[in-house]
């Protein structure tokens, strides 16, 4: 799909001292994460700007960028129109929940300017929205935040917190064994 970003329609502005009055359609966020089992997302839609009046219409579409149609989520893809009595509408996206294993599935939903009546329609600070559907199937994995740890040596004991991550998944409660290993410190000594 061509972007249009800006429309005007119609005799908005007769001289050059008079202003057009814009109005701004954007998504509220630019990225959403969602659980595969979430069932649906409902996206919103702002109208923006200083425009009292006019009407706006704007397309929107899904698009894959890793996650398939069909089989991660449902393809969407029709008009919203904004009077000005709107200031928010929802695309609600319905997310697929299969028992598959998956990697990570991006797709994104992108609007469109269709047309302006009455006042000045531009697409606003987000014009694509980027969804990340995280596979409820797989436990995941467990792994450090930091790979290494910096503690200042002092006479008294100090406690070193480690953090670590759950990542790729999130099916069910995991557990982790651990140990230390002596490297330059030494256990019972330094550490």
């Amino acid at each position: 799909m061509t972007a249009v970003t800006s429309v005007t329609v119609g005799a908005i502005a007769t001289n050059d001292t008079e202003r057009v009055e814009t109005a701004s359609i954007t998504f509220h966020s630019e990225a959403y994460s969602v659980l595969e089992n979430v069932g649906h997302l409902d996206i919103a839609v702002v109208r923006q700007g200083e425009a009292a009046s006019g009407t706006v219409k704007v397309s929107y579409k899904t698009c894959s960028d890793g996650a398939k149609a069909d089989e991660n989520y449902k393809h969407v893809e029709g008009t919203l129109e904004f009077t000005k009595k709107d200031e928010e509408q929802f695309v609600r996206v319905e997310i697929i929940d299969n028992d598959k294993i998956d990697k990570e599935n991006n797709f994104y939903l992108e609007l469109e300017i269709l047309e302006g009546s009455g006042v000045k329609a531009e697409l606003g600070e987000y014009s694509k929205v980027h969804i990340r559907i995280v596979d409820d199937d797989d436990p995941g994995k467990l792994v450090f935040g930091k790979y290494t740890f910096f503690v200042k040596e002092t006479t008294e004991d100090v406690c070193a917190k480690v953090q670590v991550e759950r990542q790729g998944g999130s099916k069910g409660a995991i557990q982790l064994k651990y140990r230390t290993e002596d490297g330059t410190a030494i256990g019972g000594r330094d550490y």
